[in-house]
């Protein structure tokens, strides 16, 4: 939780990093993330503290008005603090919005906070993505929801120069999804402050795991050979793929999960 506030003032630096085109009409939706990997034998106090923090945030004057942010937590990506903006001068808004909350919370006791939390991760990072509408398929069914907290994730490096090509790919997934009438779809983000660019992350999510996979092979099964077929494009414009799953948290996000980012 500390990160939110202590690494928001460092990416607020990165506002000269480009970015992919969007509608001139309104800034593109964009979320700045905070992802914390906490030391196993701190899981439970690093819990009890974030919420202690919640409870005076939720009490400080105009926080509730202010800040957002969506928590979900998984095994292997441990907490993740999603904070929507909206385009590159939203960055620079929330980051005023965090520096009159501690003023407002009292920084002393903000500071308390902070100091708490630092023991307990062993590290921590930070990244700024945007939604890609255009390369999404049926975006709403992959919203934060009560009904639907499991999320799985795709996170695709691409080879340097090759963004192109892998977006015509993501596609040509969308007119084949349509085709075959499937009603699971997914969004795709594309990470734009982050130490290892070029990269795209695709959400999908589910009731729980079992439930998701057993989805997951019955829509393999109904793409069949162009499935595969564009699987294996894919895979040649790809440097890796990392797989892996998580859980909302509404418990651990400001103000309530469901109506944060899943929206949006």
């Amino acid at each position: 939780m500390r990160r939110l506030a202590v690494l928001l003032p460092v990416t607020v630096l990165l506002l000269g990093y480009p970015a992919p085109a969007a509608s001139q009409d309104s800034p593109p939706q964009m979320f700045y993330l905070v992802q914390e990997f906490v030391k196993p034998s701190k899981i439970a106090e690093y819990e009890a503290n974030t919420k202690a923090f919640l409870k005076d945030l939720a009490m400080t004057p105009g926080a509730k008005e202010t800040i957002q942010f969506s928590a979900v937590s998984g095994p292997e990506v441990g907490y993740i603090y999603v904070v929507p903006v909206d385009g590159w001068a939203g960055l620079g808004k929330a980051f005023g919005d965090w520096d009159a909350a501690s003023r407002a919370m009292g920084q002393q006791k903000w500071a308390e906070h902070m100091a708490r939390s630092t023991g307990l991760s062993d590290h921590s990072a930070t990244s700024v993505m945007m939604m890609r509408p255009d390369l999404s398929y049926r975006a709403e069914t992959a919203a934060l929801t009560a009904d639907r907290r499991y999320r799985h994730y795709d996170w695709w490096y691409i080879m340097p120069g090759h963004e192109q090509d892998i977006e015509a790919i993501a596609k040509e997934y969308i007119a084949l999804y349509r085709a075959k009438n499937i009603q699971r779809g997914w969004r795709i983000y594309q990470s734009v402050v982050s130490p290892d660019l070029p990269m795209y992350l695709v959400v999908q999510t589910g009731t729980d795991e079992a439930s998701y996979y057993a989805e997951d092979a019955r829509i393999r099964q109904m793409l069949g050979s162009e499935g595969e077929r564009l699987q294996q494009k894919a895979m040649q414009f790809t440097r890796r793929v990392e797989s892996n799953y998580s859980w909302i948290r509404p418990d651990l996000s400001f103000p309530m999960a469901e109506q944060q980012v899943g929206s949006r």
